[in-house]
């Protein structure tokens, strides 16, 4: 069995994928409006009329499963109010465009996650995400206790992980919302020694509606 990348362990890897596990359920069960869509080779999805921009959409090749669900405000705001997240905390983290993303590897080699590599574009320009590096600093400036912080940071996608044959993984990303709907576009290397590479193209993507945020916007 290929290495895990330095400082990753296998059963880091297992608590982690139990973690996000809780993590779906748990947002998945809150109120959200909307049929599930999917689509293949980067086949653009328009969303249902009506719909209020939770729909979750998916991508799949012969290589990787993905699944793109954006959340409204006030379900990250009852998932973080419930796990004792001081309200100044909350209030930061309500700027922001939450997407849950769920990958799978379903081929017989490694896959790569970089998210160096993830490129999020609108009509309009780029959409910019928020790294994980972001908000250890700025969580010490406002004082944050140490406990909201670490449940905060295992609800982040990774920002790198090699995906062995058939495991899958999760976590949260946070954009810079926009109005517009945008696409991702992403690149992913194979093997161990990242002998290849291949390139997907979702698009049709969107933020949750947020009345009050984009009054902001």
């Amino acid at each position: 069995m290929p290495k895990p990348i330095a400082g990753v362990s296998m059963l880091q890897k297992i608590a982690r994928s139990l973690n996000i596990l809780l993590l779906c359920m748990v947002l998945d069960s809150m109120p959200s409006f909307g049929a599930e869509n999917g689509t293949e080779s980067g086949a653009e999805i328009l969303p249902p009329q009506g719909a209020t921009g939770t729909e979750a959409i998916s991508f799949e090749n012969d290589v990787i499963k993905l699944r793109l669900r954006p959340r409204t405000t006030q379900q990250m705001a009852a998932f973080f109010e419930a796990r004792g997240f001081p309200q100044a905390m909350r209030q930061r983290l309500a700027k922001y465009c939450f997407m849950t993303v769920v990958m799978k590897n379903k081929s017989t080699d490694v896959v790569w996650l970089e998210l160096d590599n993830w490129r999020f574009q609108s009509a309009h320009g780029s959409v910019e995400r928020i790294p994980r590096s972001h908000w250890p600093p700025l969580w010490q400036q406002m004082h944050i206790p140490l406990a909201a912080q670490s449940t905060f940071r295992w609800t982040l996608l990774p920002e790198r992980l090699d995906f062995q044959p058939q495991e899958g993984e999760g976590g949260n990303i946070l954009l810079v919302p926009i109005k517009a709907t945008f696409a991702l576009r992403a690149r992913f290397a194979v093997g161990k020694d990242k002998r290849t590479a291949f390139n997907i193209h979702v698009s049709n993507l969107r933020c949750a509606s947020d009345p009050e945020r984009e009054e902001r916007l």
